[in-house]
C-alpha cells in the first residue's frame, strides 16, 4: 500500500497545521512592525516638532530685535532662509511641490509682510486663515497642489501681529513609504517560506503516523506476526506505535491461548464422539 496521504494536500492535517501556525506568525510580525512603525514615525514626528518650535523661537528672537523698516522683510527673508537650509536640499524658494518644504509667513495689522516659501503664497493663505491657529500650538494644515500636510506653529508678536512656520516632511514620508513596500516584500516572502517549512514539516512528522495506519491495515486475524514501525525517535508519535505494538502482543497471545484451548477441547471430545459412532454404526 502506498505511503502517500490518500487525500488531496488541502485535506491534509498538516496544510491545517501549517495554515493556522502561519497566520498566526503573519499576525504577529505584522503587529510587531506596525509599533515599529509607530514608534519610528512617532520619533520622526517629534524630532520635526522640536525643530519646528526651535525656529519658530530664534525666528520670534530675531523678529523682535530687527528695526521695523524698509529693510525689515528683506532681512528677515534672509534669516529665515538660512534657518532652513540644514534642513532642505534647494533653496526654499525654488522648491516644486513634491520635494520638503518650508514656508514663513509673517503678516498682521501694521506689520511688514514677509513670505518665504516654496510658490506663491495665495494657496497658503486660506488654509491658515481658516485653521485659527493658536500661538505656540503645532497643527496640521493641508495646502492645494500638496499631497502631504504642512506642520505649521504660530508666534504671536503683539495683539495683531504675528507669523507662521510651516514644514513639510515629503522625504521622511517617502523613506517610510519605500521601508514598508520593502517590509511587505519580506514579510511576504518570509511568510511564504515558513509556509512551506512548516508543511515540509508537518507533512514528515505525519508521515510516520500514515505508515503506522498502512501496517495496522496490513495486519490480520489470520497473521498476527507483524508490528509498526516505531522509529528512531522517542516522542509522541514512537509512544504511539509502541502501544500499537503492546497491544498486538497481547492480541496475539491471547489468539494463542484460544487456539490451545480450541486444540485442546476438540482432543478431548475426539474419543467419546469415537465411541458414540461406533455404537450408532452397531446398532443401525
Amino acid at each position: 500500500m502506498s505511503l502517500r496521504l490518500p487525500r488531496g494536500v488541502q485535506s491534509t492535517a498538516a496544510w491545517r497545521i501549517s495554515v493556522w501556525t502561519t497566520l498566526a506568525f503573519a499576525a504577529g510580525s505584522a503587529i510587531a512592525f506596525t509599533i515599529v512603525y509607530m514608534l519610528v514615525t512617532g520619533d520622526a514626528e517629534a524630532r520635526r516638532d522640536v525643530w519646528l518650535r526651535g525656529e519658530a523661537g530664534t525666528l520670534a528672537e530675531v523678529a523682535a530685535k530687527l528695526p521695523r523698516d524698509a529693510s525689515y522683510a528683506s532681512r528677515m527673508k534672509e534669516v529665515v532662509e538660512f534657518a532652513t537650509r540644514d534642513v532642505l536640499q534647494e533653496h526654499a524658494s525654488h522648491l516644486m511641490p513634491g520635494e520638503d518644504a518650508v514656508f514663513f509667513l509673517n503678516a498682521g495689522a501694521g506689520c511688514p509682510t514677509v513670505w518665504v516659501g516654496p510658490s506663491a503664497r495665495g494657496p497658503f493663505l486660506q488654509p491658515i486663515e481658516a485653521a485659527q491657529l493658536s500661538p505656540d500650538v503645532l497643527q496640521n494644515i493641508h495646502v492645494r497642489g500638496w499631497a502631504l500636510p504642512f506642520r505649521v506653529i504660530r508666534k504671536a508678536q503683539g495683539a495683531d501681529c504675528g507669523f507662521y512656520l510651516g514644514y513639510c516632511d515629503v522625504s521622511g514620508t517617502r523613506t517610510m513609504q519605500r521601508l514598508t513596500a520593502r517590509f511587505l516584500m519580506v514579510w511576504c516572502g518570509t511568510v511564504a517560506l515558513g509556509f512551506l517549512i512548516s508543511l515540509g514539516g508537518a507533512y514528515r512528522t505525519l508521515l510516520r503516523v500514515e505508515r503506522i495506519s498502512n501496517a495496522v491495515d496490513n495486519i490480520d486475524s489470520n497473521e498476527l506476526k507483524g508490528r509498526v514501525p516505531e522509529g528512531p525517535y522517542r516522542d509522541e508519535v514512537w509512544r504511539l506505535s509502541h502501544t500499537f505494538n503492546r497491544l498486538l502482543d497481547r492480541i496475539e497471545a491471547s489468539n494463542h491461548e484460544l487456539r490451545m484451548v480450541t486444540d485442546s477441547v476438540a482432543h478431548d471430545l475426539k474419543s467419546p464422539i469415537t465411541s458414540i459412532r461406533g455404537n450408532l454404526e452397531v446398532a443401525l
